[in-house]
């Protein structure tokens, strides 16, 4: 089936012409196209850095690292027909501002089933509210990890995604910003949670309102976790690293606040 190359009037002619020669270069059916995914082939010449480098036990590559600041790798985002198709890791990189590829590629092409995914950029970009909303909507078909790194989250969005990655097995905030709610309950919206790692590396937390150190904004954190019985059953780590608070004094915290059994 041919997939319709949109234009835009305010496209330099250069680029509507590569687009169109794009489009003629991949003019395969659905079915080509998933075996030549299946085999981790594509009609362009990717460069190995832009495949993930796991592998299982046949030694063959399992997962897409998908650079959003290269022009191949897009377009392989645009015209590969993901939907319906199983791979094990899916990254998305270099997300930048106003850019909404990603978002488009989330929405219409997202695997029908994964085991981890992971979303960066390069510049501790704010999370902007319709890529969020994709992030969660497709949370449900991820079996093992997610990973969202490098952004600046909201209050709003980190309660609403840890509401949604709860039956994840592994989440990871890194190296982003977070903005601690000051109250919060979860124990309607974390029944049944699986979650067992929850990875904080290198993020800092904050208030816009007021200015408060890291171990009060910690803590406040923590005791929005609490308020989910499932979550005090299901934790069983926790990465502080580089996080700004002393291990001694997370783990006092996480004690006083039922998670007496999460390593850290």
């Amino acid at each position: 089936m041919e997939r319709s190359l949109q234009t835009s009037q305010t496209k330099s002619d250069e680029v509507i012409e590569f687009e169109k020669t794009t489009h003629k270069e991949n003019k395969k059916t659905d079915k080509e196209l998933r075996q030549a995914l299946e085999t981790n082939y594509y009609s362009y010449e990717f460069e190995d850095d832009y495949f993930n480098e796991d592998s299982d036990n046949n030694g063959n590559e399992e997962g897409y690292d998908i650079y959003f600041t290269s022009q191949r790798d897009m377009n392989f985002a645009k015209y590969a027909p993901f939907k319906g198709f199983k791979t094990n890791d899916l990254c998305l990189k270099n997300i930048t501002r106003g850019n909404n590829d990603a978002k488009s590629f989330l929405s219409s092409c997202y695997p029908e089933r994964i085991n981890m995914f992971r979303i960066s950029n390069q510049f501790c970009l704010k999370l902007n509210n319709s890529l969020f909303n994709e992030i969660v909507r497709v949370s449900n078909l991820i079996l093992k990890e997610i990973a969202i790194c490098e952004f600046k989250i909201t209050s709003t969005q980190f309660k609403r995604s840890i509401a949604s990655f709860a039956n994840v097995q592994t989440v990871k905030f890194q190296w982003c910003t977070v903005s601690v709610p000051n109250t919060c309950d979860f124990s309607k919206l974390m029944t049944n949670a699986k979650m067992k790692l929850l990875d904080l590396r290198g993020t800092m937390f904050e208030n816009p309102k007021e200015s408060e150190e890291t171990p009060k904004l910690f803590a406040k954190l923590i005791q929005c976790l609490a308020t989910s019985p499932d979550l005090k059953l299901s934790l069983k780590e926790m990465d502080i690293c580089f996080c700004d608070i002393e291990r001694e004094e997370a783990s006092i915290i996480l004690n006083q606040n039922g998670f007496d059994k999460v390593k850290i």
